[in-house]
């Protein structure tokens, strides 16, 4: 839910109602799409929704204040900054996406879902899912290398302590 860009603190909600949901329908039913896919199909029409209440909010109410996490002191505050600083990259680039194209990314590189699965509980051809994994691809590296940090040259030949 999290990589479909429901935020932490409302992915209990939201998963609950993917079941309440399910359970109106009157459960999985064997055909085309595995018990996996149809929930997915569900979930994908919830997060829409639960999205768009969300940008309704904001824009009444205001971005959220970023969090503070605890971090195991084996990692160095330098590696736990770099890793939250990555995190944070890959997931703007994910909001980047549109939810057709975000979806197929999601479900086929952190879901492990087939291209044929996709297909089938998005009802969509085989082709276009090809086409939107690629462009997500894309789109996601290209992002995700536009927000890398940049350290200018002459920052690193001045010595810690001395004026630049």
């Amino acid at each position: 839910m999290r990589r479909l860009g429901i935020p932490s603190q409302d992915i209990d909600d939201v998963v609950q109602e993917v079941f309440v949901v399910a359970h109106r329908r009157g459960g999985f039913s064997p055909g085309p799409a595995s018990a996996r896919t149809w929930l997915v199909e569900i979930a994908l029409r919830v997060v829409s929704n639960a999205r768009r209440s969300e940008r309704r909010r904001l824009a009444v109410v205001g971005p959220p204040t970023s969090e503070e996490s605890a971090t195991p002191e084996s990692i160095s505050p330098f590696e736990s900054a770099a890793t939250a600083q990555a995190l944070t990259r890959v997931q703007e680039a994910l909001n980047s996406l549109d939810i057709e194209h975000r979806t197929v990314f999601v479900l086929f590189e952190f879901a492990g879902e087939s291209c044929d699965a996709i297909a089938k509980v998005l009802r969509v051809p085989i082709g276009t899912v090809y086409s939107r994994l690629s462009s997500a691809r894309q789109q996601v590296r290209a992002r995700y290398l536009a927000e890398q940090p940049s350290i200018a040259r002459s920052d690193l030949a001045v010595a810690p302590g001395e004026p630049a």
